[in-house]
This record gives structure tokens, C-alpha cells and sequence, in this order.
């Protein structure tokens, strides 16, 4: 039986060594450039979210400053104007208001017919 030469057999574990080492540096390569993607999307996501959360806060600020021109709609929540018929979010159509004195008065006055 024949023995490698020394030299021979360190250059062989050196080789994979190297290979392995490679395989290594390419999975971890990979894993990071997977993992910044991921955490980016994630991020845009939730800057995303806070500009709209933002907005919201921004306009119904706007609307208690500037006496109310602005209400919620009943169903979907949001802001539209206060002179609205329909939302043009969720379509909900609010009731029609009373005009004149005595309708005002009848719909305020639940108790006495006026």
C-alpha cells in the first residue's frame, strides 16, 4: 500500500477547505442580500402607514380647527365634507337635513310636537 506524499494531501484538505469556505461566503451572501430586501420592503411598509396615519391625523385636525367643515362618516369612519350627501369612500347617504325654522325646531324637539 502507497502513501500519499505529504505535500499532496495538505494541498487536498487546503482545496476544500477553500470550497467550503466559498459555499459559505455565497449562502451568507445570499442570506444578507434576502434579509436586506425583506427588512426594506418591511420598512417602505411602515413609512408607508406612518404618512397615512399622518394625513388622517393632519386632516381631522384641520377639520376641528376650522369649525367643523369636515365630519366622520358612520360607516367607514373617514373624513369627508360636511355638506356631503353620500361618502365617496363606502357610498353610505346620509338622511337629508330639515331646512327652515319649524323643521329645526321639530327636529330638535323630541317631546313636543311644534
Amino acid at each position: 500500500m502507497t502513501r500519499p506524499a505529504p505535500g499532496a494531501r495538505g494541498r487536498a484538505l487546503g482545496e476544500d477547505s477553500r470550497q467550503d469556505r466559498r459555499t459559505v461566503m455565497i449562502i451568507g451572501a445570499v442570506t444578507a442580500g434576502v434579509g436586506a430586501v425583506f427588512g426594506g420592503w418591511i420598512a417602505t411598509r411602515l413609512l408607508i402607514r406612518g404618512v397615512r396615519t399622518a394625513r388622517r391625523t393632519a386632516r381631522f385636525a384641520f377639520a376641528a380647527a376650522t369649525l367643523r367643515l369636515y365630519r366622520r362618516c358612520p360607516d367607514c369612519r373617514r373624513l369627508h365634507r360636511s355638506d356631503a350627501r353620500v361618502c365617496r369612500h363606502c357610498g353610505y347617504r346620509r338622511q337629508p337635513r330639515p331646512r327652515g325654522r319649524r323643521a329645526r325646531s321639530a327636529a330638535r324637539c323630541h317631546t313636543v310636537a311644534h
